[in-house]
C-alpha cells in the first residue's frame, strides 16, 4: 500500500494516521475516511486518504484497509 500510494513507484514511510474525517455505510458495514501522511524516498511529504471498510458478520467485526486495487473515487471533505 505504501509503495503504490499517490502514484509513487518508490517506497514510502508512514508518518502519521489522522482521525476519521467522514463515515458512511455499505452493505457490509461502516466505512471510514482516514487521512495519512507519507514521506517518500525523494524527501517529499504528502497527505493521502485511506478508506477503511468494517465488516459485520456472525463471527464478529473485522476491517479491511483500501489498497491499490479497485475503482478510484474522489472524496471531498
Amino acid at each position: 500500500m505504501l509503495r503504490d500510494s499517490d502514484d509513487q513507484s518508490e517506497g514510502a514511510q508512514l508518518l502519521k494516521i489522522g482521525d476519521i474525517e467522514r463515515t458512511g455505510r455499505s452493505k457490509l458495514g461502516a466505512l471510514a475516511l482516514v487521512p495519512m501522511w507519507f514521506r517518500y524516498k525523494d524527501g517529499t511529504e504528502r497527505e493521502g486518504w485511506t478508506i477503511v471498510q468494517f465488516r459485520e458478520t456472525n463471527q464478529g467485526t473485522s476491517c479491511v484497509v483500501q489498497g491499490s486495487h479497485g475503482y478510484a473515487l474522489n472524496a471531498k471533505k
